[in-house]
C-alpha cells in the first residue's frame, strides 16, 4: 500500500505535499494545546490582576478599564494587564506561572484620560520650562552637583532666548528613581543618568539595574516628578 503512493513522480509530489501539510498541523495543535494547558495550570485572571494592583500600589477598587489578555511575551506564558489609575495608565506582563513580574510601563494622562506626551506634561504643570531649549534638539546638558546650570551652558542656551534656572539635580534625580523602585543607592547599578532637552524640555533620564531586571525613568528637571518609568527584565 505504501509503495503505491510512491509509485510515480506525480503521486511521489502529493504524498510528500500531504505529509507536510500533516506535519504542520500536528505542530499547531501541539502549540495550542501547549499553551491551553500551561493556562489551565497558571494563576488565572483575577490573581494576576491582583499581582499587578498591589505592585502598582492601586486599591482594586479604583481602577479603571482594566483589560487582561493571556500570551507569551519574553519566553514565558503570560497575563497582559492594563488599568488606569489617578491619572495613570498602567500595563504589566505578568508570568502566568507564579505571578511574578516579567515587564511593566506606565504613561501619564491627562484630566481627561486621554494620553499625552511627556513634553505637554511638562508644559501644563511649569510654565517656566515650557519654552526652555527651544532649538536645541536632544542633547545633554551639563550641570554642576549642586544641579545649577553651567555658565557655559547659560550662555549657549541664553542665545536661543530661554531662562534655565536651577534643577534638583541628578543625585536627588537618581534617589527619586531609585526610593520610587523600592531600593537604595548601593543596592543598584547605574548605567545611565543625565539631564536632557527632550523636545525642547528638560528632564533627567535615570536608568539603573536590580537583580536582572533593568529600570528607566524620566523625571521632571525643576520639580522632581516622574513622568515615566519603565521595567522590563533583562535577559
Amino acid at each position: 500500500m505504501i509503495s503505491k503512493l510512491f509509485s510515480t513522480p506525480k503521486r511521489t509530489a502529493v504524498t510528500m505535499g500531504s505529509l507536510f501539510l500533516l506535519l504542520v498541523a500536528i505542530g499547531v495543535g501541539t502549540v495550542v494545546a501547549a499553551k491551553s494547558v500551561t493556562k489551565n495550570s497558571s494563576i488565572g485572571e483575577e490573581n494576576a490582576k491582583n499581582f499587578a494592583f498591589a505592585d502598582a500600589g492601586v486599591d482594586p477598587l479604583l481602577a479603571k478599564r482594566v483589560r487582561t489578555e493571556y500570551g507569551h511575551e519574553q519566553g514565558h506564558f503570560v497575563y497582559e494587564v492594563e488599568f488606569v489609575a489617578d491619572n495613570m495608565e498602567y500595563e504589566y506582563w505578568i508570568k502566568a506561572e507564579d505571578g511574578s513580574v516579567v515587564k511593566k510601563q506606565t504613561e501619564l494622562l491627562d484630566v481627561s484620560g486621554s494620553d499625552i506626551t511627556t513634553a505637554e506634561k511638562i508644559e501644563g504643570e511649569s510654565q517656566a520650562v515650557s519654552a526652555q531649549g527651544a532649538g536645541n534638539g536632544n542633547r545633554d546638558i551639563p550641570e554642576d552637583s549642586s544641579g545649577t546650570v553651567t555658565q557655559d551652558e547659560q550662555t549657549d542656551l541664553s542665545n536661543g532666548g530661554s531662562d534655565t534656572g536651577s534643577y534638583i539635580g541628578i543625585d536627588r534625580a537618581k534617589a527619586i528613581a531609585v526610593e520610587h523602585a523600592g531600593f537604595t543607592d548601593n543596592e543598584v547599578s547605574f548605567s545611565k543618568a543625565k539631564l536632557e532637552n527632550d523636545d525642547g524640555y528638560t528632564l533627567y533620564e535615570i536608568e539603573f539595574y536590580k537583580d536582572r531586571m533593568e529600570y528607566e525613568y524620566k523625571i521632571h528637571a525643576s520639580t522632581g516628578e516622574i513622568l515615566e518609568y519603565d521595567m522590563d527584565r533583562d535577559d
